[in-house]
């Protein structure tokens, strides 16, 4: 029998197993160790407060959650005088609390009326056309990845999935020793640590917001 037909007969053998296999929800794949799979990842990017310059009281909100911001722009008014000197109409004095950064207002703290004090958050806003996925992986698999590999990326908010590639590898190395330490006399089975991975991917104009929790899958083979 010519070695064809060999192969032949062993591929038709096999198929049968590993259909069975995928149908009972057995990952081939995974188990010969083709990617790296956590849900352990979130959406990150450039956030930025937008802070009280002094204490005072909220008289209007010039922009909602959503509204593109520039620097030095305007978020709210805050009226800023003492206690006393607000009853009286001369003794108001109105500043702005203006956005550091240029981006998107992803979330307000405030409403209008309220007191806040110096320095108080007002208004968060983040630069949402450059985000990035931070995922934390097993430190078994680690040694495995490296920067540029693909990666399949699904934020779960959106039930979609979108490409992406390792950027870098920021191994955590304080915080693995704590998880070990934590570990360290427990009768159960000890957690694996974990560290983090960078993970550029293109969302397009999907609405993707930083705390977004992802599934990734990289492709290390």
């Amino acid at each position: 029998m010519s070695r064809g037909r060999i192969a032949l007969f062993v591929a038709l053998a096999v198929l049968p197993i590993v259909l069975a296999l995928w149908l009972a929800g057995f990952d081939v794949a995974y188990q010969l160790g083709n990617y790296v799979v956590t849900d352990n990842a979130v959406v990150a990017g450039d956030v930025y407060q937008a802070s009280a310059p002094a204490a005072g009281q909220v008289s209007d909100l010039l922009l909602d959650v959503g509204d593109p911001v520039e620097k030095g722009q305007g978020v709210a008014n805050l009226v800023t005088a003492s206690p006393a000197a607000l009853a009286l109409p001369f003794g108001r004095i109105t500043t702005n609390v203006r956005s550091p950064a240029p981006g998107t207002v992803v979330h307000l703290a405030v409403v209008r009326g309220q007191a806040v004090t110096a320095g108080q958050a007002v208004a968060t806003v983040a630069d949402l056309s450059s985000l990035w996925i931070l995922a934390n992986v097993d430190e078994t698999s680690f040694k495995d990845i490296r920067p540029g590999m693909g990666v399949e990326v699904k934020i779960n908010a959106l039930d979609r999935y979108f490409p992406g590639r390792v950027a870098g590898l920021v191994p955590d190395l304080g915080a693995s020793a704590a998880q070990a330490r934590a570990a360290t006399g427990a009768s159960a089975a000890r957690p694996v640590p974990q560290v983090p991975v960078r993970i550029g991917f293109d969302y397009g104009d999907a609405v993707v917001y930083p705390g977004m929790s992802a599934t990734i899958k990289i492709f290390v083979r």
